[in-house]
């Protein structure tokens, strides 16, 4: 697994002049208390989201996620290091089994970190 995360903006451009891509970076400017972190492109599974993040020495963890299911989205919450799935048209909530869970293949929409 690979541990590091690269943020980009999805800002795509290109140079007047020269015509080259213009790559765009992110920086803090100030310690932000949460990570909002959004799977455009759906590629990001629940498997693979790390336990913590960390930029400029800050961590952070995450809190829940959402996965889009047929006709509705389902929220994953991170409790005592255990992921629950939360579904509010089932209303019920269950502990997600790595090995055994079908949503550990479903992407995530969101993501949602806080600083620890």
């Amino acid at each position: 697994t690979n541990q590091n995360i690269k943020l980009y903006s999805c800002y795509t451009g290109r140079c007047q002049q020269c015509r080259a891509k213009i790559s765009t970076e992110i920086k803090f400017l100030k310690k932000t208390p949460f990570l909002l972190i959004e799977s455009a492109h759906s590629n990001i599974f629940i498997n693979e989201l790390p336990n913590e993040i960390e930029i400029d020495n800050e961590k952070y963890t995450p809190l829940c996620s959402t996965i889009h299911l047929t006709n509705h989205f389902v929220g994953v919450f991170s409790v005592n290091c255990n992921l629950y799935i939360v579904d509010d048209l089932d209303q019920n909530v269950i502990q997600l089994e790595e090995k055994i869970d079908i949503y550990n293949r479903k992407s995530t929409t969101v993501s949602f970190y806080n600083l620890n």
